[in-house]
């Protein structure tokens, strides 16, 4: 009669369950890698957390459920294996030393494995989510609309360009500056140097929520702002509250769903701002033609169209104004290119980065011609650094590994700003410095550089990252921060 030994049956389910860990740690790291490439903490459970019925995170999840069933069967398996191998093993005269060896084994193999995972998903990330910091409580500063005042008003066009490096302006990336024009604008205009990509700025939503609300999304906030059951927004000014109280008309402008990855979200504050997304411009009749659709919503050639004829509008209208537009043709993993355009010559996403160049350089010099121009500040950066495409081994290699202090920058040119800035050279900021940075280039004045947790990069107070150090943001903003929890708004 079959009996069941309780020394190999502890022995086969701790070998079991910690190999079986082990693929799971393994296998969910490559596939984190795969489809994302780099994440933070932050930037993980966004993506597994918000609605993405349109894009990749639902293969993912697909792919991940499958990793789930994969090692359930492996630690059913396992669990029988090892509870035969241990009768073996129990009866043998060396019994003592193949089980060390045995252990020996199988803790490297769980330090290999939980090494590969701390490469995508550094555990101190989940560590430092236990702790708690004053980072906001000390350095949030919080700028009354009434105290921003615009001497003179000017108008703004805010390009925002999905994954738009400096760093394909470098044949070490692709054996060619992918994006000449834009090369040729920076140089001519101003540019600041330096700016980094820290916790919470990593991906578009991130990135946006820096530029409009001066503030970084931070892991214990993304789980509730994601949540698309109730509506959540920051209870805080934006950007868009300046313009609009000095008597700008403001406009938002993007290709995707404005529900797409909670984007919405960033305007339920702010009926006044026009929003033209994908609901408008899906009527276009050159997009309803198109032979292959966007998967991501509408493409950058229909939407710069509408950006012409928005731009006219605004300018013959009384009032200045503020129109701020996302583009999505280079979004990862291979961007978008019509049909009628891609060429066999040239790889894939290397033609999307200079049909990028080439748009965005066509609208510059249209907007330098019009009457509007010499009262007009044109604004371009990226919204984070490419995250997964054909030249990302390259990027890397370039970048020398370190995504925060290596040699890769987000694009960013100021052209004809109303002011110029104290040095541009070796500044080092992010995301959230772009709000204040963006209404100083305005001309808007509020007596100070600062604004919530950003710090204008036009005036001479040190940013948080120059005043502290990148290493101890890393650090802070992984922390449980109420002062940023009570940010929130529930609706």
């Amino acid at each position: 009669m079959f009996e069941f030994n309780k020394k190999r049956v502890i022995l086969s389910v701790c070998a079991a369950v910690i190999f079986s860990l082990d693929f799971l740690f393994v296998r969910t790291a490559q596939l984190i890698s795969d489809c994302f490439g780099h994440l933070s903490v932050s930037q993980l459970f966004f993506h597994l957390i918000v609605p993405m019925k349109r894009a990749e995170t639902a293969v993912f999840m697909n792919k991940l459920n499958m990793v789930f069933v994969l090692t359930a069967c492996i630690l059913a398996a396992a669990l029988v294996l090892f509870y035969f191998a241990f009768k073996f093993i129990l009866k043998s005269r060396k019994k003592t030393f193949i089980l060390q060896t045995f252990w020996i084994i199988t803790g490297v193999v769980t330090i290999i494995s939980y090494a590969l995972f701390n490469e995508k998903i550094p555990f101190s990330d989940f560590l430092n989510m236990v702790q708690s910091t004053e980072m906001f409580t000390e350095h949030f500063a919080n700028v009354p609309v009434k105290q921003v005042k615009f001497p003179v008003k000017r108008n703004v066009i805010l390009l925002i360009v999905e994954s738009l490096e400096e760093s394909y302006e470098h044949s070490e990336v692709a054996g060619e500056n992918l994006i000449p024009e834009l090369t040729n604008i920076r140089k001519q205009n101003l540019s600041f140097s330096r700016q980094v990509q820290p916790n919470g700025t990593e991906w578009t939503l991130a990135a946006l929520a820096g530029i409009f609300y001066g503030i970084p999304q931070l892991p214990l906030v993304n789980m509730v702002w994601a949540n698309q059951e109730n509506n959540r927004s920051y209870n805080c000014n934006s950007i868009f509250h300046y313009f609009l109280d000095a008597g700008y008309n403001c406009t938002y402008m993007q290709g995707g769903h404005m529900s797409f990855a909670g984007k919405s979200n960033l305007f339920i504050n702010l009926p006044e701002v026009n929003i033209i997304s994908y609901d408008q411009l899906c009527k276009d009749p050159v997009f309803q033609k198109n032979t292959k659709p966007f998967s991501w919503g509408v493409d950058d050639e229909v939407l710069f169209r509408h950006l012409y004829k928005e731009t006219e509008r605004c300018a013959a209208g009384d009032k200045p104004f503020f129109i701020s537009l996302l583009t999505l043709d280079t979004h990862e993993p291979n961007g978008y290119i019509p049909p009628d355009r891609f060429s066999e010559e040239d790889s894939f996403y290397a033609q999307v980065m200079k049909n990028a160049d080439r748009r965005i350089s066509e609208f510059v010099k249209w907007v330098s011609r019009q009457e509007f121009a010499k009262d007009t500040t044109l604004i371009i950066v990226g919204d984070h650094l490419a995250m997964k495409n054909e030249f990302l081994s390259s990027l890397r290699k370039f970048n020398g590994g370190n995504i925060i202090n290596g040699k890769r920058r987000a694009y960013n040119c100021f052209i004809n700003p109303a002011k110029n800035p104290a040095k541009s050279e070796n500044r080092i900021f992010s995301a959230f410095d772009l709000m204040p940075t963006i209404l100083h280039a305005a001309g808007a004045e509020w007596g100070t550089d600062k604004m919530n947790l950003g710090v204008s990069v036009f005036g001479e107070i040190p940013t948080l990252l120059e005043k502290n150090g990148i290493g101890w943001y890393e650090t802070h903003s992984r922390r449980f921060q109420k002062k940023y929890i009570d940010l929130l708004e529930f609706h």
